[in-house]
């Protein structure tokens, strides 16, 4: 089977399945994730980092002006200057520096939070487009289902806030940078003192946000979990039989037991965080206090002014509370990289269907030849079809019959190019399938598939969605498309007709199954293709309801290659010929007359389901 990851994706992104945290992971999807963003929002990126970067100066400005000024007013009290020219001088400076660096941090603080959300958007439309050109088979990949799941939480948000984390670490940093240079002036012993200091709380921490980052990696699968017993106990969907079940108190058990590990686990690893914050906090203040008594002995002995006095304590202070800062931005953006690194692997996924081919011809008649076709689900060994061969002439109805997990549905997508084949070949006119444009094949296909859709929004918008862009601003080319498919009288009785909201999300009105199955049956006939496909098109309703359902689909589909799967013998016996699905294998083929009369596999399941029928209630 083609390899559902691209060459690329297999060189520079690997499936962690450790977990493992380290520095390469962060240097790699944190470079990757700065230059997809760089690339698509430069000027608003380059526009931030010059608002942080000016944000990290201004404050060495402003701390630079108080020290002279309270120099200047110690000097005019001890009679050394005699005029105010020097402090009236660095007191405008400091009202300029704080002036700015008000305006500056309010200015950066609002664009930060419109690039977040820019970029928010940005990889949110990126994330839909990739997934709306990926394929069917694809998704039936336990390990892109895996990667697609922690993708989708709150991928795109985590991605907007790394790159915000990581400006604001880099902003921290030349700030210290700058104010370790200033206490280095006074004091030089600043450096071989908090440098090391520094660097040990620095590598502490990267230990402890690393250790946090494994554990919220390794408990993914279990996060998963609370999320899914959180929509099933709510979920209209599941409600009704949860409660027949009384479900409800089992899984809510399960939840709480899921969540109370996540606790301990939580009061763990913060009391590590405590201890460590603790420690380095009480060394922090004691380095500090040796220095400054240094400095207060270097003015006493008039080598430092009072001036260096001041600022070197609220400076030291400050680097205290961003060297704490740096450390949450920096955890904050590690935690970012178990969303990215998912995302930049869902992201780098290719589809499985070759898009190059273009083959559009002007008409398409609907002849289908398989030779030899195999297929087998990813991830599993059993092939779903295997040894396929069957021609489907043009303007066909062929139904497909069999018990469940006889290969129907998949040789229905087969031939819809939903897959390919693992081996064989589809032929289409004369053609391999695979010659075709895919935006030509998808129009040449008319659906109605076991789980239809049934669309959030108005009924002229539920029918439309089947040539939106021919459609949906045609009011009256839907309506003639309803009165084709029999069902403008039941839109005639909703409240606001055409434009009635269906659904319980956005509307007032719901359908009954058979309401919604005969909505999904218009959409279908919305189309202008060649092939009609229907997979159990008329489950939600009754005998009566199918057959004249069929009845009018006969003369809809008039010319149309027709491919059908039923249940409903009644229903298959009516088609041009039938074909009998057994373990992925055709077993037989021919008229409903002449299966009857070889007494075989469909003579034997016509015959339990006719039985079943006459059986009372």
């Amino acid at each position: 089977m083609t390899d559902q990851y691209s060459p690329s994706l297999k060189k520079n992104v690997k499936f962690r399945k450790d977990y493992s945290f380290n520095l390469r992971d962060l240097l790699s999807d944190g470079g990757w994730a700065l230059h997809y963003t760089f690339r698509r929002k430069r000027n608003a990126a380059i526009g931030l980092w010059l608002l942080a970067v000016l944000r990290s100066i201004l404050p060495l400005f402003l701390v630079l002006a108080t020290r002279g000024m309270i120099n200047s007013v110690v000097n005019k009290l001890a009679g050394v200057s005699t005029d105010n020219t020097d402090i009236f001088f660095w007191l405008a400076a400091g009202l300029l520096f704080s002036t700015l660096d008000i305006a500056v941090t309010a200015i950066y603080g609002n664009a930060a939070a419109l690039f977040q959300d820019s970029v928010t958007n940005l990889v949110t439309v990126d994330i839909l487009e990739h997934i709306s050109k990926l394929d069917l088979e694809q998704f039936e990949s336990l390990r892109f289902q895996d990667t697609l799941g922690i993708a989708q939480q709150n991928a795109s948000a985590a991605f907007g806030r790394f790159h915000v984390d990581i400006i604001n670490l880099v902003s921290y940093i030349l700030e210290s940078a700058g104010l370790l240079y200033l206490l280095f002036r006074i004091d030089p012993w600043t450096m071989p003192i908090l440098l090391p200091f520094a660097a040990v709380y620095l590598w502490a921490q990267w230990k402890f946000v690393g250790r946090k980052t494994d554990l919220e990696r390794s408990r993914a699968a279990k996060r998963r979990w609370t999320r899914y017993i959180t929509a099933r106990t709510t979920g209209l969907e599941y409600l009704p039989e949860i409660k027949m079940l009384q479900l409800a108190p089992y899984l809510i058990r399960k939840y709480d037991g899921l969540m109370r590990e996540f606790i301990e686990q939580d009061r763990k690893i913060r009391n590590v965080g405590f201890r460590i914050q603790s420690f380095f906090s009480l060394l922090n203040n004691s380095l500090i206090v040796i220095l400054l008594w240094r400095v207060i002995s270097g003015v006493r002995s008039g080598i430092l002014t009072i001036g260096d006095l001041t600022i070197f304590g609220s400076t030291a202070l400050r680097l205290r509370g961003n060297l704490d800062t740096t450390i949450q931005n920096l955890g904050g953006a590690l935690e970012s990289t178990i969303y990215i690194t998912h995302l930049r692997i869902l992201l780098h996924t290719q589809p499985v269907l070759r898009s190059t081919a273009n083959y559009t011809p002007e008409r398409c008649r609907g002849e289908f030849l398989l030779e030899d076709v195999s297929f087998t689900y990813p991830e599993t060994t059993l092939p779903a079809l295997e040894h396929v061969s069957l021609h489907i002439q043009p303007g066909e109805v062929v139904a497909l019959v069999g018990e469940n997990g006889a290969g129907k549905t998949t040789l229905v997508k087969l031939l819809s190019r939903l897959y390919s084949p693992t081996c064989g070949k589809i032929l289409l006119d004369g053609r391999d399938l695979e010659e075709y444009s895919l935006e030509y094949l998808r129009r040449q296909y008319l659906f109605v598939f076991q789980n239809f859709g049934r669309y959030e929004g108005s009924v002229l918008e539920n029918i439309a969605y089947g040539d939106w862009e021919r459609l949906i601003d045609r009011p009256d080319l839907v309506e003639t498309i309803a009165r084709a498919c029999g069902i403008d009288p039941i839109v005639k009785d909703l409240p606001h007709g055409y434009q009635t909201m269906l659904g319980r999300m956005f509307g007032e009105t719901d359908l009954s199954g058979g309401q919604w199955q005969r909505i999904a049956i218009a959409r279908a006939f919305a189309r202008e293709g060649s092939i009609l496909i229907l997979d159990e098109p008329t489950s939600n309703l009754d005998p009566r309801a199918e057959y004249q359902i069929f009845r009018q689909f006969q003369s809809l589909a008039a010319g149309r290659t027709t491919i059908l799967i039923s249940h409903r013998f009644s229903t298959a016996s009516m088609a041009d010929r039938i074909i009998v699905l057994d373990q992925g294998r055709i077993a037989e083929q021919g008229s409903h007359t002449s299966l009857l009369a070889q007494n075989g596999l469909y003579a034997t399941l016509f015959k339990m389901q006719s039985r079943n029928m006459d059986t009372p209630g």
